[in-house]
Formats: structure tokens, C-alpha cells, sequence
């Protein structure tokens, strides 16, 4: 308590009986009353100042006792700080966990034939995975259904859920979209192209980019020899004589630089749309594929009913006339291998030199 409070009571004191007097100068009761009330606010303006004094001295007894236990409570401070600096150093230098992914390259793939490259690979590539494409299940198109473990998302385009995954380089086809590409590049991702899907040539080059994305060169290398190496046995006693084939998909022809032109070449066959002007895929009418009058016609099938197919299709009008469907030309491959760019070409090479007319 302040010294000036007793003296603001005082000063209160003075001024009140004064004021009750002059109102009522004849009362004695009145009188009597202010005197009691002086008397009694004296009273306790000494009683007030003697507790300020006791205060007082209190607190500067106190006084040594305070600036001892604040001094020992800064020292406090000031160990524990010095603790907590040396633990979260050691924090820093701590080994960091071990994952079953390490801290390194990843990459994601938004193409078919980049699922089936990064899976034959081997392990090394495959640890580097974090997405693959949404068909590598796709039993129309992939040729690794089923191998990419569950705990590899199958992801589409530039999603929310691809991007979440932040993979350093995302293999993309030739026609992925511009929108697409423009989504990944802003977030910063590496996108590779894969060069082409014509044939032998842009499959090799693919293998090499593919390769060179997980920095797995030396099993790209691996690979290209096993290719190369079964085409060799493949082409091995080609037969002599060149019958004209025609690969027929609703309509859709593939004729020059396609890959249904190099498999023709090297399972013994003449590609009779390259032959007649066709480059790339084209529609082509009944009446066209018909006046081509193919000894073989290669058709795209679902196991096991490809032989079904077979007899289904060779029944249909028109094509009932061609040389194919009257001899039994009519090849039916499982749609996987029909419709890919990768390795799985030399399976449709090893069926239609099983099915070339030199070989029954």
C-alpha cells in the first residue's frame, strides 16, 4: 500500500465533519455524530499507516531473499537452455531412418509399354516406381497385368493423386495431351518422352530411354540383347516364299512404319496395306481389304477364344471371299500381344511363322 492513500483519507476526514457542521451548526446530535466519525476515520488512517509501515519493512527484508531466488532461477534458465541446444544439435546429426524406398530417384509412368520396360528391367528399376500407368491392368493392352504389386497405385493423367506423389520424372507416350503436359511441367516434374510406337527400331529406343530415367543402363542394355536375340532366332530360315498379310482391326489398317510391318517382314509376310500406299494407320473399306485378297488376315482376340474368333470372323460377308478365310488364314492373337510396341512383337512374329504357309 502507497503513502498517499493515508493522506487522501485524512484530507477526506477534514473536509466531512466540516461540511456536516455548517449544514446543521444548532443539532447536537449532528454534532456528536461527525465527531464520532472524525474521530473514527482518524483511527483508521494510523491503523492503515502502521500496516503500510509493517509492509514495508517486510519487503525490504524480503528483498535479498527475492533477488536470490531470481538469480537462481535465471542459472536454471539458462542450464536448460543449454540442454535443449545440445539435444536438438544431436537431433541434426542423427543417422536418418532407413525406408524400403531410399531417399532417392522415383518415377512414374502414364504409358503402357513404360510399365512393361520398367518391370523387365528388373528389381533395382522397380524400386524406383511409384505409380504406373491406370491400363497396366488392362488385359487389352499390357503385358504385365497383375505383376505391379497393390501397393503401386495405377494412376491417370495429371491428378491430384499422381502429383501427391511428387516422382521426380513421369514417362509419358508421343500423344499425351498438351494440357496434361503443361499440369506436371508447373509442378515442377521431369516428363520423358517415349520416342514412337512404328516398330522394332522405336522399341529399342524406347527400352534406352526408359532405361536411362532409372539409371538402370546396364539392364536396358541386358534387354535390348535378349530382343535382339530372339528376333535373330526368329529370322533364322525365313521361309522363301513372301505371302501378303493384313492386320484388320474395325476397319483400322496399319501399313509403312508401323509395327505390324516390321512383325510381317520378319515372320515371312509382305504387308499388303504398306504395299498398296497405306502409311501409318488407315481406315480402309470391306471392299478394299477384300480386293487385297490376303492370304492371312491377323485379328485381335480374348483367350481362350481365339479359335472362336477365328471361325467367327472368316464367316462374316465378304470377308467369307478372301484367300484367308477360305484356307484357314484367319490368325487370331491375344489382344495384349496384338496391340503392343514392346517385346511381346516377337510373340505375333513366332504365331505367324507358325501359321505361314511354308510351315504346315
Amino acid at each position: 500500500m502507497s503513502e498517499a492513500a493515508p493522506k487522501s483519507r485524512v484530507r477526506a476526514a477534514s473536509r466531512e465533519p466540516a461540511r456536516d457542521v455548517a449544514a446543521s451548526p444548532t443539532n447536537g446530535e449532528a454534532g456528536h455524530a461527525v465527531a464520532s466519525r472524525a474521530t473514527a476515520v482518524a483511527s483508521r488512517v494510523a491503523t492503515d499507516r502502521a500496516a503500510n509501515d509493517a509492509v514495508t519493512a517486510r519487503a525490504r527484508l524480503a528483498a535479498p531473499r527475492r533477488t536470490g531466488v531470481v538469480a537462481i532461477c535465471r542459472l536454471a534458465s539458462r542450464a536448460w537452455l543449454a540442454s535443449l541446444t545440445l539435444l536438438l544439435a544431436a537431433c541434426n546429426t542423427a543417422p536418418p531412418e532407413t525406408t524400403t524406398r531410399a531417399a532417392g530417384l522415383t518415377v512414374a509412368s502414364q504409358a503402357v509399354l513404360a510399365d512393361e520396360l520398367l518391370w523387365q528391367l528388373g528389381a533395382d528399376a522397380r524400386a524406383k516406381v511409384v505409380a504406373v500407368s491406370a491400363m497396366a491392368d488392362d488385359p487389352r493392352y499390357s503385358g504385365v497385368v497383375d505383376r505391379w504389386p497393390a501397393s503401386v497405385p495405377r494412376i491417370a493423367g495429371a491428378s491430384e493423386a499422381l502429383l501427391s506423389l511428387a516422382p521426380d520424372r513421369i514417362l509419358i507416350a508421343s500423344f499425351t495431351s498438351n494440357e496434361t503436359r503443361a499440369v506436371l511441367t508447373a509442378h515442377g516434374v521431369t516428363l520423358i518422352e517415349l520416342p514412337g510406337f512404328t516398330g522394332f527400331d522405336d522399341f529399342r529406343a524406347s527400352v534406352r530411354v526408359v532405361a536411362a530415367a532409372v539409371d538402370e543402363a546396364e539392364a536396358g542394355a541386358a534387354l535390348l540383347a535378349d530382343f535382339d536375340r530372339r528376333l535373330a532366332a526368329l529370322e533364322r530360315d525365313r521361309p522363301t516364299s513372301t505371302p501378303g498379310a493384313v492386320s484388320y482391326d474395325d476397319g483400322n489398317v496399319p501399313g509403312a512404319r508401323t509395327t505390324f510391318d516390321d512383325i510381317a517382314r520378319a515372320a515371312g509376310y509382305r504387308n499388303l496395306a504398306a504395299e498398296h500406299g497405306v502409311s501409318g494407320h488407315a481406315q480402309v473399306t470391306l471392299e478394299r481389304l477384300v480386293s487385297w485378297d490376303p492370304t492371312r488376315i491377323v485379328i485381335a482376340c480374348a483367350p481362350p477364344s481365339c479359335e472362336a474368333s477365328e471361325r467367327a470372323f472368316a464367316a462374316r460377308p465378304g470377308i467369307e471371299a478372301t484367300q484367308a478365310a477360305r484356307e484357314g488364314g484367319i490368325v487370331a492373337i491375344p489382344a495384349a500381344q496384338f496391340y503392343s510396341a514392346g517385346a511381346d512383337m516377337l510373340e505375333v512374329v513366332a504365331r505367324l511363322r507358325a501359321r505361314h504357309p511354308e510351315a504346315s
